[in-house]
């Protein structure tokens, strides 16, 4: 037996326009927030009394490869050194800095790699593919970025905490949920005619019969 819910047009209007303005929030992803599997972080410099943001980092994950790319802001730029910008991967939380291959090898599954971008450069991308242990977890980073802010050489930070030293610590999620209109996941139509928004919903439940032999 089918049963028939029939929604009125004026509770019909209040819930799509719900829904619509959710989907429509969900479009524009939230600074910091992840969403299709990418989001953007500050960068900056500074301790425990402060930071002064010189820069952003977008990062994305597809299964084991993530990419992130650097992007300078105002004066600031890569420095003339050697492996100016570091990556660290864990399958913990970062709690403090961990400088170097030999550090980052002490975390949970700690994984390094070291880039050396051109000097004076204001922008770069490097792209890391995350070992066996990372499949169907979280992956933690904490990106060393060697920056030349107007003359001073600093470590940035991919989203810093202020702590002394400064650190920085991305939660990239294992996989990413695109946004839906707030997590609504049924079906709605919606007939829009002269101005007025009609809709039916039906749900279909069929009795079973439990019966010896059925």
């Amino acid at each position: 037996m089918a049963r028939t819910t029939r929604w009125t047009m004026a509770s019909v209007a209040a819930a799509s326009t719900i829904i619509l303005s959710s989907a429509a929030a969900g479009a524009t992803p939230v600074y910091g927030t992840w969403n299709n599997g990418q989001a953007t972080f500050q960068m900056g410099y500074g301790n425990v009394h402060g930071v002064t943001y010189n820069g952003t980092a977008t990062v994305s994950r597809s299964g084991s490869q993530v990419a992130t790319t650097i992007s300078f802001g105002g004066g600031s730029a890569f420095d003339a050194s050697s492996t100016n910008f570091q990556i660290c991967a864990s399958t913990s939380a970062f709690t403090s800095k961990v400088a170097g291959q030999a550090n980052c090898g002490g975390t949970p599954n700690g994984t390094w790699w070291g880039f050396t971008e051109t000097a004076g450069a204001k922008t770069a991308t490097e792209t890391i593919t995350l070992p066996n242990a990372f499949l169907s977890k979280n992956a933690y980073l904490q990106l060393h970025v060697t920056s030349n802010d107007g003359g001073t050489v600093n470590t940035s930070m991919v989203n810093p905490v202020q702590a002394t030293p400064l650190y920085g610590n991305v939660d990239v999620p294992q996989s990413d949920v695109p946004l839906s209109a707030g997590g609504f996941t049924g079906a709605v139509v919606v007939v829009v005619l002269g101005g007025a928004t009609m809709a039916v919903l039906t749900v279909r439940a069929r009795r079973r019969r439990h019966a010896l032999g059925a």
